[in-house]
């Protein structure tokens, strides 16, 4: 667990979808990848963290596809970021999380497997340049602090350093909702 300067933390928190309030007590940035494993495990304890304290944290996404280790997790970040603009973040991402992606190497082709409904809009932000250049932006900010993992998780400007189960998180946040936290707020 390691701070991170407040002009790096602004950053972070800067894009990305907020699930949760504007004046939350508590923020969280969460790098994830459709296709990782640990970042469904993180994903189920942030969905317990959310119906537990919806009106204190705010979970901010972002996008670290690992295309190394998974041709499908930069297509499924593009499907997400589209879906978010257009339909429901939470909705088109727990889909994502509940149904593994097999096979497919482009976001067309990601949208046809999990039968979305047709949209034109939608479909037309697939191959948009500019869906595609935010999620680079988000994997070389990830980059440029040297973090190489998914997912990376960032709590009230600290670099968490592991991935957190439900209990953990609850300890994170209780802490900081009830200032008793070892954690700084900015």
């Amino acid at each position: 667990m390691s701070p991170v300067s407040e002009d790096v933390w602004n950053a972070l928190r800067a894009r990305g979808w907020r699930v949760g309030p504007h004046d939350a007590a508590v923020e969280i940035v969460a790098f994830m990848d459709y296709d990782c494993p640990f970042s469904r495990e993180l994903e189920t304890a942030f969905r317990e963290t959310r119906e537990r304290y919806s009106s204190q944290v705010a979970i901010i996404y972002r996008h670290y596809p690992r295309t190394s280790q998974s041709p499908g997790a930069f297509p499924e970040a593009v499907i997400v970021e589209c879906a978010a603009q257009m339909l429901s973040f939470s909705g088109v991402q727990d889909r994502l999380f509940e149904n593994s992606v097999e096979g497919a190497a482009t976001a067309s082709e990601v949208w046809a497997q999990m039968e979305f409904p047709e949209n034109r809009d939608l479909i037309a932000c697939l191959s948009d340049s500019n869906t595609v250049e935010r999620i680079e932006e988000d994997r070389a900010l990830m980059q440029s602090l040297g973090i190489y993992h998914v997912p990376s998780v960032f709590f009230q400007g600290q670099e968490l350093g592991f991935t957190p189960g439900p209990d953990e998180l609850m300890v994170l946040i209780e802490g900081e909702v009830n200032g008793v936290g070892r954690w700084v707020s900015r």
